[in-house]
């Protein structure tokens, strides 16, 4: 065991030394003390070199002494004379660096201090203590601004009653810095809220400083929990509530820096704008879902999308799950796919976003919920907002399979007791005002009741909402469904055996085995398209624009070129019209229903 510790520190120092910085116990350490020394000694910037006198002259000399590799040593065992209690001692730490740089210092003082690099007073503990215990060098974080060649640290120390510790080590920590720029997310009339997310490479204390545009007055929020900041956090969530309806609002990320005495990093402004209240009648929304391609296609997908002036104007953008793997989060999820969104429809424009099977699988799956959690608190993968007159049911069916053998990552699936929270949740939603006083009630979800028939996650969908929402005269109506997973174009035709289906690249309708179901449902289930070599290029991946009003929904599938295809509108008691549909987007009966299956 002696040997591993000793290989572990030798490790630490060889990653510090090639900064150029050895680690503190290398350092030339040096007290000085004799009683009733002053306040105030190092208001003006100093080094001391072996002698300190002080404004009654008396001349303190300076007593090396050695610091221990592990950072922490009692003074009170090192001092000639031991101090009262709160009595100060000045301390001095030096040593060389081949060239100017930042680096962190861990530090704790049993139990005040007050400390200066080069001159210059970087922490301040006089007041407060070191306001921990038992002292260690992980209590607080100081960034220490180094100069090429030789540096000192000047530590002025008052000890405790019992022992006097003096901690110090140099952190690998970085340079704080904003790792991913905010976005919008999950827009809420209920509410009057938005949730701010972003990133940085490091935890750190946050907030969002915010305003109505045209405003001098900003209001700030902190991530809190339990009454206090948090600063275990890298990545940031923070829901702006009780905004006023239908604002643009103004607001930037405060993010406070503890190794420079939490001093702000300046942060540019955004705009966002808030939703409209629950009576507005008139608004827009884009969907699109499953675009697991490589990561220049997908940046080039969402490019061409928002390119189209009603993709766009839209007032916020669903997508219906399915990105890719998680493997690697930050860079497919983050990286790959919000930064290109933000880049093409703006950083204004609200995300919702729906889990599908694929944000399961890999390493970093559980990241999901740090960068895009509920809005409302202890939900997970399934929430209920409220959009102008549209209440939104966004609900989440997992896997597509119940689990698999070790190392796969569906070996940590554990979906019944999910589903079953779940289920006893969407009782209690229906049941709410925001659910009951919509016009119109539309469900956001990455699987479908309909659209491809037998399985685990078709089986979960109908056993969860059909107590619901199935059946010729629903406990509650659903006005539409919308959904992917199958990569195909697909839209069932309310209470009725029958759908619609595109024809494969052989113009010929695809070959998929369905029960007979489609009566249970009187609400049209829409799915989008995805990756797909059966189907035609133009068909890999659609959007639908959704524009609402009093009188109806209207629905509008497009194809990856924006051409549409497929145009219904639903009016507020559920009756079905279509608008216009390609020939290709074929009407017919389930597969199996002719047969008899």
């Amino acid at each position: 065991m002696k040997k591993l510790i000793f290989l572990m520190s030798f490790f630490v120092v060889i990653v510090l030394c090639a900064n150029g910085v050895a680690p503190t116990h290398q350092w030339q350490w040096n007290y000085y003390y004799v009683p009733g020394m002053p306040d105030g000694l190092f208001d003006k910037a100093q080094r001391l070199d072996g002698t300190l006198t002080l404004p009654d002259k008396r001349v303190v000399k300076a007593q090396k002494f050695v610091y221990p590799r592990q950072g922490k040593i009692d003074l009170y065992k090192v001092l000639k004379q031991r101090p009262k209690v709160l009595e100060r001692t000045v301390v001095t730490s030096d040593f060389e660096v081949e060239k100017a740089q930042k680096v962190v210092l861990g530090l704790g003082v049993d139990w005040k201090c007050r400390l200066y690099c080069n001159g210059r007073k970087v922490f301040d503990s006089m007041i407060c203590g070191n306001d921990a215990t038992p002292p260690s060098n992980n209590d607080h974080y100081v960034q220490l601004d180094l100069k090429a060649g030789h540096n000192q640290l000047i530590w002025e120390v008052l000890g405790g009653r019992c022992e006097f510790w003096l901690c110090a080590q140099l952190k690998n920590i970085p340079t704080l810095e904003v790792l991913y720029q905010p976005w919008v997310m999950t827009p809420d009339s209920a509410e009057n809220a938005v949730s701010i997310v972003f990133a940085l490479n490091r935890p750190a204390p946050c907030g969002v400083d915010f305003r109505v545009k045209g405003e001098k007055q900003w209001k700030r929020i902190y991530n809190n929990l339990g009454g206090q900041i948090r600063r275990d956090l890298s990545v940031h969530s923070i829901r702006l509530t009780d905004l006023e309806p239908d604002k643009v609002y103004e607001y930037k990320i405060v993010v406070m820096d503890e190794t420079r005495n939490f001093a702000l990093l300046p942060q540019k402004i955004y705009t966002f704008r808030s939703a409209p209240a629950m009576d507005k009648k008139q608004f827009s929304f884009l969907a699109s879902s499953d675009i697991q391609f490589p990561a220049p296609r997908r940046q080039a997908l969402l490019k061409k999308l928002f390119d189209f002036p009603e993709a766009r104007q839209c007032d916020f953008f669903a997508f219906i799950g399915d990105v890719d793997w998680n493997s690697d989060f930050n860079q497919t999820i983050v990286e790959e796919f919000v930064n290109y969104y933000c880049d093409a429809a703006g950083r204004d424009k609200p995300l919702v976003m729906v889990r599908g099977n694929h944000e399961y699988y890999g390493r970093d799956a559980g990241k999901y919920f740090d960068y895009f959690p509920a809005p409302e608190p202890g939900r997970e993968g399934y929430y209920m907002f409220r959009y102008g007159e549209v209440c939104f049911l966004v609900l989440d069916f997992g896997d597509d399979a119940p689990g698999e053998a070790p190392p796969g990552t569906r070996f940590l699936n554990d979906l019944e007791p999910y589903f079953a929270a779940e289920a006893k949740w969407l009782r209690q939603a229906v049941k709410m005002d925001m659910f009951r006083t919509a016009r119109y009630r539309i469900v956001l979800a990455h699987a479908t009741p309909l659209g491809y028939g037998y399985g685990f996650m078709p089986g979960n969908v109908r056993k969860l909402i059909d107590p619901l929402f199935a059946g010729k005269t629903p406990e509650h109506r659903i006005h539409l469904w919308i959904g992917g997973h199958v990569h195909r174009p697909f839209r069932s035709v309310p209470g009725q055996n029958r759908c619609f289906w595109p024809l494969n690249k052989k113009y010929q309708p695809p070959v998929i085995k369905h029960p007979a179901i489609g009566e249970k449902y009187q609400f049209p289930v829409l799915i989008m398209g995805g990756p797909n070599s059966s189907m035609p290029e133009n068909l890999q991946f659609t959007n639908m624009l959704v524009n609402v009003n009093s009188n109806a929904l209207e629905v509008i599938h497009r194809d990856v070129n924006n051409q549409v295809f497929d145009h219904i509108s639903i009016t507020p008691d559920g009756k079905v019209q279509e608008i216009m549909r390609k020939d290709f987007f074929v009407e017919r009966d389930y597969p199996g229903v002719a047969a008899g299956k």
